[in-house]
């Protein structure tokens, strides 16, 4: 997959020995995802509060 992508983010842990480096894996992704999420509403500037409101909305639903 990553051959065919003009941009490759990759994340690696050898999760082999401790349970504890599959979870430095995860949030090694979730920190890649977040900040490209991040930086695409900085670059879409306004447009992107409507949206940013609706997650935060959905996201207060469930704490319920």
């Amino acid at each position: 997959m990553a051959m065919h992508s003009d941009i490759t983010f990759i994340s690696s842990s050898d999760e082999a020995n401790y349970r504890s480096e599959g979870m430095y894996s995860l949030i090694a992704q979730m920190t890649i995802i977040d900040t490209l999420f991040m930086m695409s509403t900085v670059r879409m500037g306004p447009d992107t509060e409507e949206t940013i409101l609706n997650v935060q909305g959905i996201i207060e639903s469930t704490r319920n």
